[in-house]
C-alpha cells in the first residue's frame, strides 16, 4: 500500500475539498501556503462543496416528501374503499355499480391499487362526474372526506415530482462542478509540493491509501 495526495473516488474528492477549504480559511496557517491553494482553486472548491450540500439537502427533502405522499396515498386508498363498502352496504350491488360507473367503469379497488398518476387522474374524473350528476346519490360526508384527502394526495404527489426534477438538475450541477475542480486540485497539489515542499504538503493536504 502507498499514500497519494490525489483523490480518486467521489467521497475522497469531497473529503479533500473540505479539508482544503478548512486550510484556506485557517488564519493560523502561513499566508503564503493558503494563497498557493486559494490562487489555484479560486472558488471552484467552494462551488463543488456547495453543490454537493445542495444534493444532500434535496435527498433529505425528497425522502420526507415521499413519506408524506405515501401516507396521503394510503389514506386516500382507504377512503375509496370505505366509500365503496358504504355504497354496497346501503344499496347492495346496485349501489356498487353506481359508484363503479362514476369511476369510469373501474372497480374502486382497482382505482386504489393503480400507480399514482393513474389513480389521481381517475379520481379527478370521478369528482367531475360526481359534481355533474346529482342523481348518483352518494353519501356526502364520505365524498367530501375523499375529496379532501385526494387533493392532499395530489399536492403531495406534485411536490415529489417537483423535487425529483430539482434533484436531477442539482445532481447534474454537482457532477459538473466536481469535474471542473479536479484538474485545478491536481495543479494545486503540484504547486504546493513545488513551492512549499513535501513536509508542508503532508501537513496541509489529505492523503489517500492505494
Amino acid at each position: 500500500m502507498s499514500l497519494t495526495f490525489y483523490p480518486d473516488k467521489p467521497a475522497e474528492w469531497l473529503e479533500a475539498l473540505a479539508v482544503v477549504k478548512l486550510r484556506i480559511d485557517d488564519e493560523n496557517l502561513p499566508s503564503e501556503q493558503r494563497e498557493t491553494m486559494s490562487d489555484t482553486l479560486g472558488s471552484a472548491h467552494t462551488r463543488a462543496l456547495d453543490s454537493d450540500t445542495r444534493v444532500r439537502t434535496l435527498d433529505a427533502q425528497l425522502s420526507a416528501a415521499r413519506g408524506v405522499r405515501d401516507k396521503k396515498n394510503t389514506q386516500t386508498d382507504r377512503l375509496i374503499i370505505r366509500l365503496s363498502d358504504e355504497m354496497r352496504y346501503r344499496n347492495g350491488s346496485k349501489g356498487f355499480q353506481v359508484l363503479r360507473s362514476a369511476f369510469g367503469g373501474k372497480n374502486p379497488s382497482v382505482v386504489a391499487d393503480q400507480p399514482h398518476d393513474d389513480q389521481l387522474s381517475d379520481t379527478d374524473k370521478f369528482f367531475i362526474e360526481v359534481d355533474a350528476r346529482a342523481d348518483l346519490d352518494l353519501p356526502t360526508a364520505r365524498v367530501d372526506e375523499l375529496r379532501a384527502s385526494h387533493l392532499e394526495f395530489k399536492d403531495a404527489h406534485r411536490a415529489v415530482r417537483d423535487l425529483i426534477s430539482e434533484h436531477a438538475l442539482a445532481s447534474t450541477t454537482a457532477k459538473d462542478d466536481l469535474a471542473a475542480v479536479k484538474p485545478l486540485y491536481r495543479t494545486m497539489v503540484r504547486r504546493v509540493l513545488a513551492i512549499h515542499g513535501e513536509e508542508a504538503a503532508v501537513a496541509l493536504l489529505p492523503r489517500f491509501t492505494r
